[in-house]
Order: structure tokens, then C-alpha cells, then sequence
């Protein structure tokens, strides 16, 4: 097997902002809830670009209706069970509370999709109707 050592990219909370497209306060705000974590040097915050990819996780996981708290254990999870012999070994409770949570979300999102679709079926009705109209 052969590992490639990545270079690990570095930016300033200006830089990271304008790629991830947050707010400062948002990025500082997920730092304060733990979902980021910079290095920081005296006052000023270096964020790596696995940084960048946690914050991309956390706006898709939103646009999905996760809350900060689910995205939070999630976040946890992951950071705790790395490897697959560490998954392998994951807690009762920490299985039992992280497939609650996904299951739910999974119904909830079917649920969602369904209602999605069905709006989006009469949406099509009511375009062709008025179309119609129109010729």
C-alpha cells in the first residue's frame, strides 16, 4: 500500500470565509460549538483545508435539516471512530444514539421527498394550464 503525505493547506478567516462562503460569526460560532477547530496562534486562527470540508459538511447536513446539535454528534462520532477496527468498537450507546438519529432523518427526509414531489406534480398542472392559456 502506498501513502501519499498531503500538503496540508493553511488559510486566515478571511480566506476560509470567502471559500466557504460563511460569515465570520458563523464560522467563529460553529468554532464555539467545537465543529471547527483552527489552530490558533496568539489571536489569530489558521484553518486547515479539512477545516474547509467540515464546514462544507455542515452547510450540506443543514440543507438537509440537520440541527447544529445533530451535526454536533455526527461530528463527535466521526472524530472519535476514525478507523474502521475503532468503528468496529463503538459503544452500545454511541451505535444505539447515532442510528436513532440517522433513521429518523431518513424517514423524515422520505417523508419530505414525498411531499416534494407531490407539490411539485400539482406545480406542474397548474404551469401547463396557464400556458395553455397563453397559446
Amino acid at each position: 500500500m502506498v501513502y501519499v503525505k498531503r500538503k496540508v493547506i493553511t488559510m486566515k478567516t478571511k480566506d476560509i470565509t470567502k471559500l466557504s462562503g460563511l460569515s465570520k460569526d458563523t464560522i467563529r460560532f460553529y468554532e464555539k460549538l467545537g465543529l471547527v477547530k483552527p489552530n490558533r496562534e496568539s489571536y489569530s486562527r489558521e484553518y486547515a483545508d479539512a477545516d474547509l470540508e467540515r464546514l462544507e459538511q455542515i452547510k450540506h447536513l443543514k440543507s438537509l435539516d440537520f440541527t447544529l446539535s445533530e451535526i454536533k454528534l455526527l461530528v463527535d462520532i466521526d472524530e472519535k471512530y476514525q478507523s474502521i477496527d475503532e468503528i468496529h468498537s463503538m459503544t452500545h450507546d454511541d451505535y444505539q444514539e447515532i442510528i436513532q438519529l440517522l433513521d429518523n432523518k431518513v424517514n423524515y427526509l422520505e417523508e419530505k421527498s414525498k411531499m416534494i414531489e407531490a407539490g411539485l406534480a400539482r406545480l406542474k398542472v397548474m404551469q401547463e394550464k396557464i400556458k395553455s392559456i397563453n397559446n
